[in-house]
């Protein structure tokens, strides 16, 4: 498997993030981003926790409107974002040094 670089990862699902999700599936990977985000922001303390719960709230309002309910996000988000932790805790130092410092040079107005 191919190894991609922490700044190519946050940079596909930053792309994906900016676009707005069309159906079930979509919004299920716009989901799955936000989670990712959310564990890496946290990991790396770079966002309050109030600004990533101003961003899950806006993402669950962007898939409702779409048919997700909001049941449906929490499960979907949850899952992710326990997945993305996990996931985290394999980084090593310098992997774990690289992604902080790209959650750190990007605004969070980017991820909105």
């Amino acid at each position: 498997m191919k190894k991609y670089s922490t700044r190519a990862l946050l940079t596909i699902a930053l792309g994906c993030a900016s676009y707005p999700a069309v159906g079930q599936a979509e919004a299920e990977s716009f989901i799955h981003i936000g989670a990712l985000l959310r564990a890496g922001a946290e990991a790396c303390n770079t966002h309050s926790v109030r600004e990533l719960d101003e961003l899950r709230d806006q993402q669950r309002s962007a898939v409702a409107d779409i048919g997700v309910n909001a049941d449906d996000f929490d499960e979907i988000f949850d899952a992710s974002y326990a997945k993305a932790k996990a996931m985290l805790t394999t980084l090593n130092q310098t992997e774990a040094a690289e992604l902080c410092k790209e959650l750190e040079e990007m605004p969070i107005t980017k991820w909105r």
